[in-house]
């Protein structure tokens, strides 16, 4: 493993720019995360190079965007030239690995950049990703890893010295805080899978007047299951 890494390196500053492209076709077929993550780490001088694939092959591989996790802060902005559906597809397709640290990490890659963004597509995207993380950081312990932690920590609220904030607490809270600051339309909310998860943010909503209103359309719309509109209108009482 340790040689091959090597060799990658070497690779890469031999010839650039144009390694990019068969470092990128390999990772399309690999599938050992650690081995993953040492090639996509091994291009990121040349993140611009994988960035103008994605913009010529919207289609790429998720290999392309697995690069911009392994390379780029979520508020990096030249994130700005891929579309959300691009991104939305590393959501959707086949993890490049199978290892949950790595996916959870793309989950909050994929938070941070769609939560900042002002279109349904991306509420969405913020909503499916939301719903996967809450659904890791609502076990027993509570925690999520601490690489995707540190992707998320920044863009969460902090507790006062007194207060004691789970990850799942300071994460609903961030993706609430969304919701009602840009006021984002009440349906869009049915995109929250997962009980813990919809109910965490049915109980922060009711603390604000925006919320109250969009917990008041869930409870009365068809658009929402049963048990969402039973949810809200638990938290409405």
């Amino acid at each position: 493993m340790a040689s091959d890494v090597v060799q990658t390196g070497l690779f890469v500053n031999a010839f650039g720019e144009r390694a990019v492209q068969p470092i990128l076709e390999a990772l399309a077929t690999e599938r050992a995360a650690r081995r993953g993550v040492e090639w996509e780490k091994a291009i990121c001088a040349h993140v611009d190079r994988v960035l103008e694939r994605i913009a010529q092959e919207p289609e790429s591989e998720q290999s392309a965007l697995r690069v911009l996790v392994e390379c780029l802060e979520p508020t990096d902005q030249r994130l700005s030239a891929v579309a959300t559906e691009t991104l939305a597809s590393l959501l959707s397709g086949e993890p490049v690995s199978s290892e949950i640290p790595s996916i959870l990490d793309d989950r909050a890659f994929l938070f941070v950049v769609s939560s900042r963004r002002d279109s349904k597509e991306a509420h969405l995207l913020a909503l499916r990703s939301f719903s996967e993380l809450d659904a890791h950081a609502s076990t027993p312990h509570g925690w999520l890893s601490q690489s995707t932690w540190r992707m998320l920590a920044p863009h969460t609220p902090s507790p006062k010295p007194w207060q004691s904030w789970t990850h799942a607490e300071r994460l609903r809270r961030a993706v609430v805080g969304a919701i009602t600051r840009s006021r984002w339309p009440a349906e869009e909310f049915a995109a929250i899978d997962g009980r813990a998860a919809f109910a965490g943010a049915c109980d922060l909503l009711k603390r604000n007047s925006y919320g109250r209103e969009l917990l008041q359309v869930v409870a009365g719309s068809k658009v929402f299951s049963k048990k969402q509109r039973d949810i809200a209108e638990r938290a409405l009482r």
